[in-house]
């Protein structure tokens, strides 16, 4: 009888000490689950990894048009890249070419609503970065432009101009004290290939009076 209750006993202790370990919770807390720890541990990939099987869209969501760039009567195409994760989330978005930054952000909203099968290597899932591109065309580019479309118009091209002029004197500032900006001058292309399209936009929309 004794060599009973010390087994119970004993077994016992050992179970209250299991509960009181590092990984026990208190009322209301919860264990979080292995599958989010490594979720969480997830870091980008290379821009490229050579894997087995490439993901593939299950959901697609197309960005809304953006309201300036209709009142501009701008077209134009982005491409953005996706981290595709390990369950095949959309979990980081960069733009990688913009005709126009007008377009970015609506790219950049869609594209995080994207699912995609996970990419395989060894037959394991793992994150790869995939590129997608959007395209902005508008189905009646020919209708009548209203004056107050053009003068908005011409209102946004000179603060374009005007943010332009004070990334350039940044720029500038920069080279001279020797340490140059290549993402500012990056920038800075953008915008002058986004005000040669406002101008040609422009010219379009006063042809169309």
């Amino acid at each position: 009888m004794k060599s009973i209750i010390t087994f119970s006993t004993t077994a016992l202790l050992a179970l209250f000490l299991a509960g009181c370990g590092e990984n026990s919770k208190g009322p209301g807390q919860q264990l979080t689950p292995p599958s989010v720890n490594a979720a969480k541990a997830q870091s980008p990939p290379a821009d490229f990894i050579a894997v087995d099987k490439e993901p593939t869209v299950i959901k697609k969501v197309e960005p809304d048009y953006p309201e300036l760039a209709k009142k501009a009567g701008l077209e134009g195409k982005v491409w953005v890249k996706i981290w595709v994760d390990i369950d095949g989330n959309a979990k980081q978005v960069e733009i990688l070419k913009s005709d126009s930054d007008v377009f970015n952000q609506a790219c950049i909203d869609a594209a995080k609503q994207f699912l995609f099968t996970p990419a395989y290597l060894k037959d394991k899932p793992v994150g790869v970065w995939v590129s997608v591109p959007f395209k902005f065309k508008l189905a009646d580019k020919n209708r009548k432009t209203s004056p107050e479309e053009i003068s908005f118009m011409q209102g946004y091209m000179a603060a374009k101009q005007d943010a332009l002029l004070k990334m350039e004197d940044e720029a500038a500032s920069a080279e001279e004290s020797g340490k140059p900006d290549e993402k500012l001058k990056a920038r800075i292309q953008v915008a002058r290939q986004e005000l040669i399209a406002l101008k040609d936009a422009l010219k379009a929309m006063q042809g169309a009076k």
